[in-house]
């Protein structure tokens, strides 16, 4: 509630705005506002294509501003502004003024800005006249920079000796030339700013300021300044600010007077920048470049851009204690005393990024974070096992982009309240750690570094870090294997993350089981296809961003995680750039769309496509819903039913194979477990060589039969070789293994047939193996003989049995003195055969 009545406060306030805008009377092409507090109009006439200044009516008297800016006006005519007593701001830089009139400003009185830039303007009593600023007494801005143009040298600083008010002046810088006795006049000017793309202005003699002594900000970089002398800048008691940037052939023995000066004011900030050549010899900080300024106040020193490859030892305890910001980015550092130095130091912003960059030299870039570079590779064996000195004060440290490339070892560091660091655009591929002591650290910024593991230690000592990013990076082939979120279990009171451009396909379920606290996940531009990962313990969560992924739909476990999610606040989803699908599939996805309480970012982009190839925009997904229920409400019948039929067809095919060759296909399975563990040896059948002549099959019941008759009757006087299980079978073995590997190296198997036999599972597997080493691996041959001990009604044999007994003779034990003789002859017999 209380939200919406902000917004209609905002309402009201907008359309009240508008009340008061209108076409200015003077200039249909304009725009006019009129401040009802002060009942004055400020006009904007910027960029109309206006060749004169307009002539204002009776109008004029109601201006407050007028912004005639990017025009085509040539000149001011007099009395053009005689009647715009009110008139405070007047801007009518960047057009091709060309001419001052002596009475071009009459009427102006309560002038307070004036915006001349980019005009042309020269700096001479013909142009500008002595006099011309005489009727803008209030004057406290006055900007004339970009006028001068070529020859510069034929021209001299315009008299502003009636401007008593002005504070802040702009202008083109000049060679051999200051600022004459006419400027004492301006006693309450603190600001000059002479740097330009005309400035000009060589050497600065000691004279250059002399009157303008009350100075307190002053910039002349980019002026081609060569030379300052002595004592230029110690007349200037109150100087707070001064930057020297840009000057190339300055060098750092031209700071060495600007430092000697500086000793004499009260500087704060001091900036050189690019003093020296872009392609000079890699330069070295002396001692006696900045000695003096341990006599000052400075808070702010920087000194990026010059080829600086060392300091020397000493130079850095001379920085005054005062100082907080130190910048020596752009670059050519390497590792020296003076690192160790810097521990003393009061510092809490330290700017040591984009070292060793390499410059266009056609087309140079001014700034020093525009600059083309490309990856001069520095290697260095890097391995830390103490705590490193580190200023105790420092709390940010930017190094990036300094071609920064070894594995990140186990990094401690010495008492210290760092809380930023940003590492970024550098070669740390490998972030082993841990990273200990780290205990201020709130920001951490290691993206762009084509890091492709990270241990599940790294974080250990950085518990307090609030925002993280690792964007631009290849850890999508580590942090997949992070079951337990142990990478980021320290983190806990982590409130961002980024974690976009790693190439990631997925996350474990756990990866950020720890993050309680986080605000906002960005996992943009990666391989994403669905939410795996667990977010319903981010309480706080109000932003996930996963544009550019793979994602077609959304499963059920993400839409409930989502929703469970935004039950409590407000939460915002990123999906655009996905390659959302529109089929029966994504049905579910499509109706949470339009259910949702929560707010789906770039939502107007969302596109989908059919399964026929078309694509449309998700504007209304209530109508595509409707039409795809449509479409899908018989296929899950249909499918259920195709899919049970062929399910049911091919058990019952399968059971019916399985069941038909179920002893082929277990004599097949134990004969080739047996040959793979040498339980079976190698049998010549063509020669009819084989270890045993007969496996005898019996009953345990029958074991008197075979021990007292089988075996005296066969090998004592038969002189066979018997195969028994009980005496012959290897311990340790599988039954199943024994039994194929005694049919296997037996001629013959001999069935003890009873009803015993019939009752034991063991026996009819045996029967039923030998049965198939006839058929596959004897061609055929039958190597069963049946004995029948005793009476079995037939009733009572196995299907499979019954027909081998049909189809092959068998024999029956008499158990009388003579047919026992002619049973044991035929027995002896047929096992020989």
């Amino acid at each position: 509630m209380h939200l919406y009545v902000h917004q209609y406060i905002l309402l009201l306030s907008v359309l009240a705005y508008c009340d008061v805008c209108f076409k200015c009377s003077f200039e249909s092409s304009c725009e006019c506002t009129l401040n009802t507090t002060i009942n004055l109009i400020s006009a904007k006439c910027s960029g109309r294509g206006l060749l004169a200044i307009p002539y204002f009516c009776n109008s004029s008297i109601l201006l407050d501003s007028f912004d005639g800016s990017y025009n085509k006006i040539e000149r001011i005519p007099n009395y053009i502004f005689r009647s715009a007593k009110n008139l405070r701001h007047l801007d009518l830089s960047h057009n091709s003024i060309s001419l001052l009139l002596p009475e071009s400003f009459q009427g102006l009185e309560e002038l307070v800005t004036l915006n001349l830039e980019s005009n042309s303007l020269k700096y001479n009593i013909d142009i500008i006249p002595p006099d011309c600023f005489k009727s803008t007494p209030q004057l406290r801005y006055l900007n004339l920079k970009s006028n001068v143009g070529y020859y510069s040298s034929t021209q001299k600083y315009p008299s502003l000796s009636s401007l008593s008010e002005l504070e802040i002046l702009k202008l083109d810088g000049l060679p051999r030339d200051s600022f004459d006795r006419g400027f004492n006049e301006l006693s309450k000017l603190t600001y000059m700013d002479l740097s330009s793309k005309d400035c000009d202005i060589g050497f600065i003699q000691s004279r250059f300021f002399h009157y303008t002594p009350n100075l307190r900000y002053i910039d002349i970089s980019h002026c081609k300044v060569t030379k300052v002398w002595k004592n230029t800048f110690s007349g200037l008691k109150n100087l707070t600010y001064l930057n020297v940037s840009y000057n190339e052939n300055l060098k750092f023995d031209g700071i060495e007077n600007i430092t000697y000066d500086l000793q004499f004011t009260s500087i704060e900030v001091l900036k050189f920048n690019k003093v020296h050549e872009t392609f000079a010899m890699n330069s070295e900080i002396g001692r006696h470049t900045l000695k003096y300024l341990q006599h000052t106040k400075l808070r702010e020193l920087h000194m990026d851009s010059n080829r600086l490859q060392n300091v020397k030892s000493g130079v850095v305890s001379m920085l005054p204690k005062t100082l907080d910001r130190l910048s020596m980015a752009d670059n050519m550092l390497s590792f020296g005393q003076y690192i160790l130095e810097g521990r003393n130091m009061n510092i809490s912003v330290l700017n040591v990024s984009f070292q060793f960059t390499s410059h266009n030299p056609v087309l140079e870039s001014t700034d020093r974070y525009e600059s083309n570079f490309k990856a001069k590779r520095i290697k260095r064996a890097f391995r830390v096992n103490f705590p490193l000195p580190f200023p105790t004060n420092l709390r940010e440290v930017h190094s990036r982009g300094s071609q920064l490339q070894f594995d990140i070892p186990r990094l401690e560091l010495m008492e210290n309240r760092l809380e930023y660091y940003d590492a970024s655009l550098n070669l740390l591929s490998h972030w082993r750690g841990p990273l200990l002591n780290f205990l201020h650290l709130k920001f951490l910024n290691l993206s762009s570094n084509y890091c492709s593991y990270i241990s599940s230690y790294f974080f250990k000592g950085t518990e307090k870090l609030e925002k993280l990013d690792l964007n631009n990076n290849l850890l999508g082939f580590s942090i997949q294997f992070d079951v337990d979120g142990q990478i980021l279990k320290p983190l806990k009171s982590l409130q961002i993350i980024d974690f976009s451009q790693n190439r990631i396909p997925f996350l474990p379920p756990l990866f950020f089981a720890f993050l309680e606290r986080l605000e906002v996940l960005k996992l943009y531009d990666n391989l994403f296809e669905d939410i795996d990962f667990r977010l319903t313990q981010m309480k706080n969560l109000s932003l996930i961003d996963l544009s550019r992924n793979r994602i077609q739909f959304l499963g059920s476990v993400a839409i409930g995680q989502l929703e469970s999610v935004a039950r409590d606040h407000m939460l915002s989803l990123d999906l655009s750039e996905n390659p959302f699908i529109c089929s029966c599939a994504s049905l579910k996805f499509l109706k949470w769309m339009t259910e949702t309480k929560v707010m789906l970012l770039n939502r107007e982009n969302y596109s989908c496509k059919y399964e026929n190839g078309t694509k449309t925009l998700l504007l209304n997904v209530n109508n595509i819903y409707n039409k795809l229920k449509k479409d899908c409400s018989s296929y899950p019948v249909i499918i259920i039913g195709i899919t049970g039929a062929i399910f049911v067809s091919v058990s019952i095919v399968c059971f019916g194979l399985f069941y038909r060759y179920r002893w082929k296909l277990r004599y097949i399975f134990y004969m080739t477990k047996n040959r793979f563990r040498g339980y079976v040896p190698v049998i010549d059948h063509a020669n009819k060589t084989y270890l045993y002549d007969a496996f005898i099959s019996y009953a345990e019941q029958d074991c008197g039969f075979v021990h007292n008759d089988v075996i005296k009757n066969l090998e004592g006087e038969g002189n066979l070789k018997l195969c028994l299980h009980k005496r012959d079978f290897l311990p340790g073995n599988e039954i199943a293994a024994n039994i194929t590997s005694a049919i296997h190296n037996s001629r013959k198997t001999v069935v003890i047939l009873s009803p015993h036999y019939l009752a034991s599972n063991w026996c009819r597997f045996e029967f039923n193996m030998a049965k198939m080493e006839s058929m596959y691996t004897r061609e055929n041959e039958n190597i069963l003989f049946m004995v029948f001990l005793t009476n079995v009604p037939p009733r009572e044999l196995p299907l499979m049995m019954m027909e081998f007994i049909d189809s092959n003779s068998y024999i029956e034990y008499p158990d009388d003195e003579f047919g026992n003789a002619v049973f044991w002859q035929k027995m002896l017999e047929a096992v020989s055969a």
